[in-house]
């Protein structure tokens, strides 16, 4: 729905008839307009809000705050906002999507996108991007997932939001090498599984599959190359590798609740670990020049160091207007 009530922009919901819902408050502005159903959730209820952002308007911060509150402690608040962020996977960040991102840390809400272009513009020399995106809040990161949808042909793609009472459990594929297991490694291997069974006796079926299970098994596990990666000895001092675990923890912090505060703190232990880290890096080499000898007890060591220094430099060559090589 629009403000003026002209034909353009707005949002709508389509909701199957047998759902107990009913319909709330519309939010209704120029900069924001969204319709919103109350839908019957089990232990609560959770508001559906569909959202249409027009890009010619200048929202801040508070506009999307207010708009939020009307939704209550349960939402799920999706649509076209028109924002540009990195934080949900737009390839740039744009003053509105800083203004929108700002909102959703201070509410504690939580975004959720596919990761995938949602716009596709009509201009060749545009590029596809992501503004259809997801806010929600007082439901489980767990309980929620969000999909693309290409059945429908438009300028704006469709993302499908799915909720679920019971946590997704994710499996992952046996990590073999393809192109290995197709090449010549595999075929000394492969040679062993050549067997026929002819039979009808249930046991006989059950032993050669496990049989043909086993031995495709054993021979991608026998054919699949083992990484040779050479050990290096580094021997770092404690107070650095108790820095760097600080770092890590802070980082991993920041990456959780994107909270500014910790942002900040996770800033000054970069720099101060750097700053570490460089002169550390300045008494090694400090050492290492002190170490440094003419004669044989250190195997030339100090002419080994300055035939390095000494190597020329290789520039790469340029042509003349005229097409001979420059000297």
């Amino acid at each position: 729905m629009h403000p003026n009530g002209k034909a353009h922009g707005g949002s709508a919901i389509l909701i199957k008839s047998t759902i107990k819902h009913y319909q709330s408050q519309p939010h209704c502005k120029d900069y924001i307009q969204a319709t919103n159903v109350v839908v019957s959730a089990g232990v609560s209820d959770i508001t559906i809000s569909s959202l249409y952002c027009p890009p010619r308007h200048t929202i801040k911060e508070q506009h999307f705050n207010d708009y939020f509150k009307t939704l209550g402690k349960r939402f799920i608040a999706a649509g076209d906002y028109n924002a540009k962020h990195t934080f949900w996977g737009s390839r740039l960040t744009l003053p509105r999507g800083r203004e929108l991102l700002k909102s959703a840390q201070s509410g504690h809400m939580n975004i959720i996108s596919t990761g995938q272009p949602t716009y596709w513009p009509t201009d060749k020399d545009k590029i596809p991007d992501i503004v259809d995106f997801c806010i929600f809040k007082g439901i489980a990161n767990t309980n929620i997932s969000c999909s693309s949808c290409w059945d429908l042909s438009s300028d704006h793609s469709p993302i499908l939001v799915e909720i679920t009472a019971e946590i997704r459990e994710t499996t992952r594929d046996v990590p073999y090498i393809i192109n290995v297991l197709t090449g010549p490694y595999f075929v000394p291997h492969r040679r062993g599984i050549q067997r026929t069974y002819c039979s009808s006796n249930k046991g006989d079926i059950v032993d050669a599959v496990e049989y043909f299970t086993t031995s495709v098994q054993s021979a991608a596990w026998n054919s699949t190359p083992i990484n040779q990666h050479k050990l290096t000895e580094q021997h770092i001092p404690t107070n650095i590798l108790q820095k760097i675990s600080e770092k890590r923890a802070l980082r991993k912090l920041w990456q959780q609740n994107r909270c500014p505060e910790t942002k900040k703190r996770l800033n000054h232990k970069i720099k101060e670990l750097k700053r570490i880290l460089n002169n550390d890096r300045n008494v090694r080499f400090q050492a290492y020049l002190e170490s440094l000898d003419p004669t044989a007890a250190t195997d030339y060591s100090l002419w080994k160091a300055t035939k390095k220094i000494k190597r020329p430099t290789v520039n790469s060559p340029l042509r003349k207007p005229d097409g001979s090589w420059a000297r």
